[in-house]
């Protein structure tokens, strides 16, 4: 399995999926802290015609899916219906997490050279995507994910999302 994929569905299952199933309407303004939305009311608000999921017409109106090309907004549906039914249940996508979960643990553990249980700079400089970054640029993201300051990436960071201007 190559590792872009895994790296591409990891967004997916970070940044995507998580709109769909806990979107907390965060604006465009800084000024306005995060406010945490149950995944139930966020699938419940994206489900327009409340059949109990997500039609493909209406995983296309997430903001985030509306940003991407034509052909990834298919790929990426394509992928979270494993059923190939033209819909996207609770079910998927909470296989969807689980799986994607489970890859990146199992892609820490083959990067962990010491076993620590965490990712230093020179572990996560030889995963082939960010190795192929500018040096300048994988000190930056690493020091933007090791938020506990600790010169490891572990559970213990947690992430700070940045909203980009539009």
């Amino acid at each position: 399995m190559k590792i872009l994929p895994i790296l591409t569905l990891a967004i997916i299952a970070e940044t995507l999926v998580p709109q769909l199933m806990a979107e907390s309407g965060v604006p465009n303004s800084e000024a306005k802290k995060k406010q945490f939305v149950p995944a139930g009311e966020v699938f419940r608000r994206h489900d327009k015609d409340e059949n109990g999921k997500i039609s493909k017409s209406e995983f296309l109106t997430l903001p985030r899916i509306q940003m991407l090309k034509v052909k990834l907004q298919d790929a990426i549906f394509t992928r979270l219906d494993q059923d190939k039914d033209g819909d996207l249940s609770r079910d998927e996508i909470r296989e969807m997490h689980r799986a994607e979960a489970q890859r990146r643990e199992e892609k820490i553990r083959k990067l962990d050279t010491d076993a620590s249980g965490g990712l230093s700079y020179s572990e996560m400089s030889v995963d082939l995507f960010f190795s192929k970054l500018p040096d300048a640029k994988r000190r930056e993201i690493f020091q933007r994910m090791d938020t506990d300051g600790n010169g490891e990436i572990n559970a213990l960071d947690k992430p700070k999302h940045k909203r980009r201007a539009r």
